[in-house]
């Protein structure tokens, strides 16, 4: 689980972002439209919509993800699986893997 935390609510609430089986190992947000994406040691990431606080899209690996960054349209993963993946998160697909 992943907890949210908005500093400008009014009640400083916390809102719990479900789908994650393992502990979130890092985080990057993206830019445009509220956005973040979570990498896991459960091999996933997760795009969420950090407005709303729901989950857009999932993206797989074959092993623990240990880092995401993003830039402009683009979601790069890294894994203990020794891979890098390139993702359109726009389109919510997968462009390459090295």
């Amino acid at each position: 689980d992943l907890s949210r935390f908005d500093p400008g609510a009014a009640d400083r609430s916390f809102a719990r972002l479900e789908g994650h089986t393992d502990r979130v190992a890092c985080m990057a947000s993206v830019p445009e439209g509220g956005r973040f994406v979570t990498g896991s040691l459960d091999a996933t990431v997760r795009l969420w919509d950090g407005a709303k606080g729901g989950l857009i899209a999932v993206f797989r690996h074959d092993q623990a993800v240990n880092a995401v960054s993003v830039s402009g349209g683009f979601l790069a993963t890294a894994s203990s699986d020794g891979t890098v993946r390139v993702w359109d998160h726009g389109m919510v697909r997968e462009r390459c893997c090295v």
